[in-house]
């Protein structure tokens, strides 16, 4: 598994599973200038 993590992607995940790939990739973008960071 490969977990990836920035200020605009939360998560991309890389599943090798049974000679198949799986990709899971969800992405959170807020440019909200009013809000900080939680991580």
């Amino acid at each position: 598994m490969i977990s990836i993590f920035n200020q605009n992607i939360q998560k991309i995940e890389c599943v090798n599973s049974s000679g198949s790939l799986k990709i899971n990739l969800e992405l959170i973008i807020d440019f909200n200038p009013n809000r900080e960071s939680e991580n």
